[in-house]
C-alpha cells in the first residue's frame, strides 16, 4: 500500500464559520470537486460526527472508447465510495475516510483527508487541504506520476472552490466557478492502468 500526501493552502474572502458550514456539507462536493458527480447524505440529521455521504464517482471513457469516439461509462454502473466525517470540530476542522474503491485491475484508493481552517492574516479565511489517499497495487515506477496526476487534480479543485467561496481568481465572481473540467488525468491513470 503506497499514501501519496497533498497539502494545499488557500485563502478565501468569507468568515471561517461560512467556510466550514459550506465544506462540512459533504452535497456541495460535486460543485467544486472533479471527481465526483453526484453525492448523498445517508446519515439523518444535521451535519456532525459520523455523518456519512455516498459519492458517484465520475466516470471516464477507455482507452477503446477513445480512440473510437464513444463515451465513458455508457451501459455501466458508475463506481461509489462512502466518505465519514471522523473529526468534526466546527468551525475549525473535519476529518474525513472513505471506503475503497475499485479504479482498475488490482488497484484500490481509499480517500483520508481533511480541511483545517483559521483567520487569515488581512481577514477571511485561510483552508488548509489534506489529502491522504492509500493506494494498493499501484507499481513503484507508476507512484510519481500518480502523485503529479493527484496534486493537479487537487490543485484544480482547490481553485474552483476558492472561486466559489469568494476568492479573487482571474475577475471571477464568487459563485461563478467553472464546473470541473471532464479530463479526469487521474481517474484515467488508474482505470487504465
Amino acid at each position: 500500500m503506497d499514501v501519496v500526501r497533498t497539502e494545499i493552502d488557500f485563502d478565501v474572502e468569507r468568515r471561517v464559520d461560512e467556510v466550514f458550514e459550506y465544506l462540512a456539507d459533504g452535497e456541495n462536493m460535486p460543485i467544486w470537486l472533479g471527481q465526483f458527480d453526484a453525492a448523498e447524505k445517508l446519515t439523518d440529521g444535521p451535519v456532525r460526527l459520523g455523518t456519512t455521504y455516498r459519492f458517484t464517482l465520475a466516470q471516464s471513457p477507455t482507452i477503446i472508447e477513445r480512440l473510437t469516439g464513444g463515451k465513458g461509462g455508457e451501459g455501466k454502473d458508475a463506481p461509489t465510495l462512502d466518505l465519514e466525517w471522523i473529526d468534526y470540530d466546527p468551525p475549525r476542522r473535519i476529518e474525513w475516510n472513505g471506503s475503497a474503491v475499485q479504479r482498475g485491475p488490482g488497484t484500490s484508493v481509499s480517500p483520508r483527508g481533511s480541511f483545517t481552517l483559521e483567520e487569515a492574516p488581512g481577514g477571511g479565511t485561510r483552508v488548509h487541504g489534506v489529502w491522504v489517499p492509500e493506494v494498493t497495487g499501484l507499481p513503484g515506477i507508476a507512484k510519481p506520476f500518480f502523485e503529479r496526476a493527484y496534486r493537479k487534480d487537487r490543485e484544480e479543485d482547490c481553485t474552483r472552490l476558492e472561486v466559489l467561496l469568494g476568492g479573487a481568481k482571474a475577475g471571477v465572481k464568487a459563485g461563478e466557478a467553472p464546473r470541473p473540467r471532464m479530463t479526469r488525468r487521474l481517474v484515467l491513470f488508474l482505470t487504465r492502468w
